[in-house]
């Protein structure tokens, strides 16, 4: 999300984007990106040929839109928003799927552990308790 430095919420030394590989996503993304804005400095989606509104709807939640013209796969939007993300002054990439499946208020527990840990990679798991499986709870 272009989120000017007035609205960042990482630590000042961690200049953190999220990178948001989406296809087909309307109904979750805006929630999603609005979420992720909120922990981070700026949300990435990269729009991998969807058929519906995911880019124009992320955009108006205020993403950084790349889009491609057809589907690539995932693993390709990934590095397509990495090449992006590379160019800029980011220290940290935090990867959240566009559908919903990862909370957005998960980030800064992310980002203490990165922070605390100085670690190259933080990876996040989910509770796999069948009553909780599906959507984060706030979208």
């Amino acid at each position: 999300m272009i989120a000017g430095a007035d609205r960042t919420r990482d630590a000042p030394e961690m200049r953190i984007c999220a990178l948001i590989p989406a296809f087909n996503e309307a109904p979750h993304i805006a929630a999603v990106v609005r979420g992720a804005g909120k922990h981070v400095r700026e949300v990435v989606l990269v729009d991998d040929g969807s058929s519906d509104s995911t880019a124009d709807i992320a955009a108006a939640a205020g993403a950084v839109c790349l889009r491609s013209n057809r589907n690539h796969g995932k693993a390709t939007a990934l590095r397509t928003g990495l090449a992006h993300v590379w160019e800029r002054e980011f220290t940290h990439v935090l990867f959240l799927d566009g559908d919903g499946q990862h909370c957005p208020d998960d980030i800064p527990s992310l980002i203490r552990v990165a922070g605390e840990t100085n670690a190259d990679l933080v990876i996040g798991t989910r509770s796999f308790d069948i009553e909780r499986i599906g959507a984060c709870q706030a979208l």
